[in-house]
């Protein structure tokens, strides 16, 4: 998503085009490929210090879009803000994690060194200071998953059934009877839920 790359030949290729080659050539030969992990190391230094290697939402998303063609599972396996200010650091996690959260094929994101004693030096990213107070990067990251929440207070219809929109995850279902859970997923319409769990 930056510095990108090809590491045998060099030579910039922003697309990741040779990661996903590669995984490509893998598949052909018979081998077993589940998904596609992406590190980004964020460089927060602007275009007079860094020129087109800067960070730049479009470009992650022209990334997460190639990558997506595989039709594989994609996973931001660790991301951390190395250089810049915090606020800048706020900026680019909230760039990169709703670019990640958008895009179908992605299903987890990993932040790196979420306390800044975790990591030497530590990153600009990280959710709570050396005191484990929450930086203006943790109050980002706070806000922005209080937003993809679903919080739904509705009537059963007279056969029990209840529809709604919500996001992938975990659910807890509350009646008067008790309570159940069930977990949300991609490609699933219907589920059955057992509230029968008292309500604590």
């Amino acid at each position: 998503m930056q510095w990108s790359e090809h590491p045998l030949v060099g030579g910039s290729d922003p697309y990741a085009n040779w990661y996903r080659r590669h995984a490509e050539e893998i598949r052909r030969a018979g081998g077993a490929v589940q998904g596609l992990g992406i590190q980004y190391y964020a460089d927060a230094r602007g275009s007079a210090e860094i020129g087109e290697h800067r960070h730049s939402p479009a470009r992650i998303m022209q990334v997460l879009q190639n990558l997506s063609s595989t039709g594989l599972r994609l996973s931001l396996t660790e991301f951390a803000v190395n250089k810049g200010e915090r606020a800048r650091a706020a900026d680019i996690l909230e760039d990169t994690l709703r670019l990640v959260f958008g895009t179908p094929n992605a299903d987890s994101f990993l932040i790196w060194a979420i306390w800044e004693s975790a990591a030497v030096p530590p990153p600009a990213s990280a959710l709570f200071d050396k005191h484990a107070e929450r930086t203006v990067v943790g109050e980002r990251f706070d806000a922005l998953l209080a937003g993809w929440r679903t919080d739904v207070e509705a009537a059963a219809g007279a056969d029990g059934t209840l529809e709604f929109t919500g996001y992938y995850g975990d659910y807890r279902v509350e009646t008067p009877h008790g309570v159940g859970a069930f977990s949300l997923v991609r490609g699933q319409r219907e589920y059955t839920v057992r509230a029968n769990t008292p309500v604590r």
